[in-house]
């Protein structure tokens, strides 16, 4: 007669041979990012809409609402780079850089702040319940995921997405539509945005990341963001197969 124990992921199931079969829950982490106005939240909400349709436990999260957090708790004295946009970021990089640009330099000094001390702890909950979870956000840089989340995300599905916009007026057109303090700011800065984006390409390329163009129709890449999300699945599963877990489906 087999005993089984329960707990927390990952669980285990001993047989009378004493063969150990590690049995775990895979939550689904879809992480989408790009440049400021690029579209990213408006194709974040399609995603959590339809993954919400199948399961009630679907999160969705805010890179800036994380900054938001972090700004009450951390005076602008201490650290300012917080306190700023993506695209102003540049006036607080030190000049040790070197010939780095300032620009990707500020946005890239931001974004490990944010993730690391912000997200992290909002994805290690959503791992402790076993619920998915949409995260969108500028400061998801496919090389910061891909060497600092990626390691601690090992039993899950983990999909990191960069929405990328064909052109300027394309860009333009869709920060007209944001309702935010920020909006006439950014608007000044397309160029430096448009810089953003040929990064945010860049390091998608060199990391493995999936890029979609925004075609201005959320649902159209929602549903290929989860056609993508079930292929990482299988093979998520199937490289844990080879460790010796099973997967709950």
């Amino acid at each position: 007669m087999k005993k089984k124990r329960r707990g927390r992921m990952p669980r285990f199931w001993f047989y009378k041979n004493y063969k150990v079969i590690y049995y775990i829950l895979m939550i689904d982490i879809v992480l989408i990012t790009g440049a400021p106005g690029c579209g990213k939240t408006h194709v974040s909400n399609a995603v959590h809409k339809k993954m919400s349709q199948g399961d009630s436990h679907t999160n969705f999260e805010s890179t800036d609402y994380a900054r938001d957090l972090l700004r009450k708790v951390d005076s602008n004295k201490e650290r300012p780079i917080l306190h700023v946009t993506s695209s102003e970021t540049y006036r607080y990089v030190p000049d040790s850089v070197g010939d780095e640009d300032k620009d990707i330099c500020g946005l890239k000094l931001q974004s490990e702040i944010v993730v690391m001390e912000g997200i992290f702890a909002k994805l290690k909950d959503c791992i402790k319940n076993n619920q998915n979870i949409v995260l969108e956000g500028i400061h998801l840089v496919p090389s910061l995921v891909r060497k600092k989340l990626l390691p601690e995300l090992e039993n899950c599905n983990v999909l990191s997405v960069v929405i990328a916009t064909k052109d300027v007026e394309q860009h333009l057109q869709q920060l007209e539509t944001q309702n935010s303090k920020s909006k006439e700011t950014k608007i000044n800065n397309i160029d430096t945005l448009r810089k953003m984006q040929n990064y945010y390409v860049g390091d998608a390329q060199k990391n493995g990341t999936l890029i979609l163009e925004n075609n201005m129709n959320a649902d159209e890449l929602a549903v290929q963001i989860l056609e993508a999300l079930k292929l990482s699945r299988k093979k998520v599963i199937a490289r844990q197969h080879k460790k010796g877990v099973e997967v709950c489906q």
